[in-house]
């Protein structure tokens, strides 16, 4: 994804969902391998000068939304799109900049899901998006996100 696209797509969410501005998330990168977004410290600190860990679990869940998101958009589908289910693991602290990793889901389960939105209008796909901070995992988020096609 060029980055006029990476910023048209970092403006929509900023847009449609603005907690991702007040968060001062960036997307950083998008490919069919998956995507990572970024975000400071500052705006998502915590009274122990850590990452408050609402904002963590937002920036893990938001990985997964945005990769099924600009894949839907990819094969023109209109759905919308929700997460059902959500979890996540804090595994350290994050005392600066983090990053959450969505790596795209295996065809399998994404022609799965893809065939089920067109069956069935609706469908479900879990993903994980991981957490760093210093380039080591901080967190793991688990989600069950689920489309329905809009006609």
């Amino acid at each position: 994804m060029s980055k006029a696209s990476l910023s048209e797509a970092e403006s929509y969410l900023h847009e449609q969902i603005p907690v991702t501005k007040f968060m001062g998330i960036r997307l950083v990168s998008y490919s069919p391998e998956g995507i990572r977004f970024k975000a400071p410290l500052a705006p998502n600190i915590n009274h122990r000068d850590s990452a408050f860990g609402g904002s963590i679990a937002t920036l893990g869940i938001l990985a997964g939304w945005a990769l099924i998101h600009l894949k839907l958009m990819e094969v023109g589908l209109n759905c919308q799109l929700v997460i059902k289910k959500s979890a996540i693991d804090f595994i350290e602290p994050i005392r600066g900049e983090f990053e959450s990793v969505c790596k795209a889901p295996n065809i399998e389960d994404w022609e799965k899901f893809h065939k089920n939105l067109k069956q069935y209008r609706m469908a479900r796909l879990e993903l994980v998006s991981e957490l760093f901070y210093q380039e080591k995992i901080a967190g793991r988020h688990q989600g069950i996100y689920v489309a329905r096609l809009i006609r």
